[in-house]
């Protein structure tokens, strides 16, 4: 592990060392854990090597950035979250070319919507990989969904499967099904009502409802022997954890930022001596509010320009189920923009 930057936490060494054992592993551990490293531990950049992430798309740059900042050597790693699935295919084929010639390592980062869809789909299947990683595996949970079907045929594709979740199974152990079929679909089967006839009662209208739970010993004990657990209590970390999302603005919108503030620099230049601490704030505020998504023009009414920040909220709240959340904002218009996505 001397190809990462940084050093790892003994759990961290502890998960590289259960997941070199087993050619599936869910690591469930909450935020701050360093999942993500812990997981790149585990894709040397070795010659030749192929490694592919799925996340979701919030996720695809942060991907990014983690692996160029924690793993040191010869590389490329190629993001697919942008374009039409014509030009994700077009960019992964020109991908795995050059990895072909110069016999690189390649880290491929897409998002789940995209990654089984037409050509691109299809390329991915085609290609073998080192290592396959589902990350926030709950989104892979419904068992009948295109989704979660494509990963469990994408991970025969896999020297090596990896989820990582801090809640695996949200709506209870039925969850855990569709998830270790990609991780090891020998755990469970590959029949959801095989499992859930072995694991679920069933009662309610039509018998359809879940309204207890049995054989728990033999479940428990079939999740478990995949399953690295990594709680928070094991870090010495203070009780905030701060974690950044990068996230990427339209073309127009890094167009119409660049113009304000290039404007913003010639007001400052000529202004000399006039520029006050007030008038100033207005012109930052401005960007600000630019990055947002929106911008006040001359008659004081609001044009919108993207809607990247609410897309990404929504998409990390999606994963927060069941957990009461605060969201703090730095304008009112922001907070119109959140309702939507928070209720």
């Amino acid at each position: 592990m001397n190809f990462l930057t940084k050093e790892l936490w003994q759990h961290q060494r502890d998960f590289n060392s259960a997941a070199q054992q087993r050619a599936g592993i869910l690591f469930h551990g909450g935020m701050g854990v360093g999942k993500t490293l812990a997981s790149l531990s585990t894709m040397p950049p070795a010659p030749g090597r192929k490694y592919l992430i799925e996340c979701p798309k919030v996720m695809v740059q942060t991907w990014r950035y983690e692996i160029e900042d924690n793993v040191d050597g010869d590389f490329d790693v190629l993001t697919l979250d942008r374009g039409n699935i014509s030009a994700k295919s077009d960019h992964l084929s020109q991908a795995i070319m050059r990895q072909s010639a110069h016999h690189r390592a390649l880290y491929v980062v897409v998002n789940y919507e995209s990654a089984w869809r037409g050509e691109l789909g299809n390329m991915l299947l085609r290609d073998g990989w080192d290592v396959i990683v589902s990350d926030e595996c709950h989104r892979i949970k419904s068992p009948g969904s295109k989704q979660s079907k494509y990963m469990h045929r994408l991970g025969q594709r896999a020297g090596r499967r990896i989820a990582l979740s801090g809640t695996p199974f949200p709506q209870g152990p039925l969850d855990a099904y569709a998830i270790y079929r990609f991780i090891n679909p020998s755990i469970f089967g590959k029949s959801f009502y095989t499992f859930r006839n072995r694991y679920a009662i069933m009662g309610g209208f039509n018998a359809k409802q879940v309204i207890g739970y049995q054989n728990k010993e033999d479940l428990n004990r079939r999740i478990n022997s995949v399953r690295f657990y990594a709680g928070r209590d094991l870090l010495d970390l203070p009780e905030a954890v701060h974690h950044q999302v990068r996230l990427q603005l339209p073309k127009g919108s890094v167009k119409a930022y660049r113009d304000v503030e290039r404007d913003m620099y010639a007001w400052i230049e000529s202004a000399g001596a006039e520029v006050t601490a007030a008038n100033a704030l207005v012109k930052l505020l401005r960007l600000q509010q630019m990055t947002s998504g929106y911008v006040r023009g001359d008659d004081e009414k609001f044009s919108e320009l993207h809607t990247v920040k609410q897309e990404a909220t929504e998409e990390i709240l999606a994963d927060i189920d069941g957990e009461k959340v605060v969201i703090f904002c730095r304008f009112t218009h922001d907070i119109e923009a959140a309702q939507p996505v928070s209720y």
